[in-house]
């Protein structure tokens, strides 16, 4: 897919983490979960697909919402799903190949940028997109400027623009400094160094495979296809985002 960087990565594995290392990864997952909240979880009448480990939590948690009363009248159930079920696997990725595997610098940055992004991912929710939000009326859906309805070829166009553009860069960011947002980059991270596999290119093939899932699951629940939202996810929030990573990594 892209032409593999023979230097990537390796720049930053010998700087030392300090206390404003750890603030730069903090301002990032801020950014990067802000972004997710007002673009993509929001109250949008076309949704995205939300990608990584997260989208997967995401598309079960509103299976389960589908299925079962208990949930459904509550707003936040499923934003506090996806983010405990990253915070889950991502527990099971650090026993199981971070922590035995892999260098000691992006383990420490990687689960510290796991624990606020679950943290800001909660918190965001409840501030933003709950109904009795603190902020609820100021910042969903971007201060207003993305409707409910949107127009297909502008609104939403230019709410995954902005998403991917915002990810995509964070998200190499945190790669290119020794660490990562968790999830499938630790697994990408894995396939960088023992099989020598592109990092952009593993992370978006691994995002395609969760939007498959996640297309397949809420379908088993709906029997509609979304195809506002698969377009959307498809053909342009994960081409787009793998591109800007890529070319900060």
């Amino acid at each position: 897919m892209f032409k593999k960087k023979e230097n990537t990565i390796n720049l930053s594995e010998n700087k030392k983490i300090n206390f404003n290392f750890i603030l730069i990864n903090i301002f990032l997952c801020f950014f990067y979960c802000l972004a997710d909240v007002l673009f993509v979880s929001g109250n949008y009448k076309i949704n995205l697909y939300v990608t990584g480990v997260h989208g997967i939590g995401d598309a079960i948690a509103k299976v389960l919402k589908s299925n079962f009363d208990i949930f459904k009248c509550n707003s936040l159930f499923v934003g506090f799903f996806a983010a405990f079920f990253y915070l889950f696997i991502n527990f099971i990725l650090f026993m199981f190949i971070a922590f035995p595997k892999l260098d000691s610098k992006f383990n420490i940055t990687t689960l510290c940028n796991t624990i606020f992004i679950f943290l800001f991912l909660t918190i965001l929710t409840i501030l933003i997109n709950g109904n009795n939000g603190i902020i609820f009326n100021k910042m969903q859906n971007f201060f207003g400027i993305f409707d409910y309805e949107g127009k297909f070829w502008f609104s939403n166009l230019l709410r995954v623009f902005i998403v991917s553009l915002i990810t995509g860069i964070i998200g190499g960011i945190c790669i290119r400094i020794g660490g990562s947002t968790g999830g499938i980059d630790i697994i990408s991270k894995y396939l960088y160094i023992y099989k020598k596999k592109d990092i952009s290119f593993i992370t978006c093939i691994f995002n395609y495979l969760i939007s498959i899932i996640a297309t397949f699951l809420i379908y088993a629940t709906t029997k509609e296809f979304y195809w506002e939202s698969i377009l959307l996810t498809n053909l342009i929030k994960i081409p787009l985002t793998t591109f800007f990573m890529y070319l900060v990594i």
